[in-house]
């Protein structure tokens, strides 16, 4: 329901804007993809706390659980780049 409201306000905010078609579909796509790396990321940082059996995980391997929780959304946002824009993990 809200990804319904939020696909036409960007169309509100297109038509209002004048924009030619080519740039918003540009924004258009870039906010799509901004939006799915925000979800990949949320997802990342989610995963950590469902192994209950455990204290291994993303976050204690790479020690940044003392860091805050903006550290390990940002980093999570860099894996999801990572694994948006690269075929593997060859750079970790």
């Amino acid at each position: 329901m809200r990804l319904r409201k939020a696909v036409s306000l960007m169309r509100d905010v297109m038509k209002r804007l004048s924009l030619k078609i080519e740039i918003a579909n540009i924004l258009q796509n870039f906010t799509t993809l901004l939006f799915m790396i925000h979800l990949i990321g949320c997802l990342f940082t989610t995963s950590a706390s469902f192994d209950l059996t455990s204290n291994v995980n993303w976050i204690t391997s790479i020690e940044i659980q003392d860091d805050g929780n903006l550290f390990t959304y940002l980093t999570a946002m860099y894996f999801a780049i990572v694994t948006c824009a690269t075929v593997g993990y060859g750079d970790i």
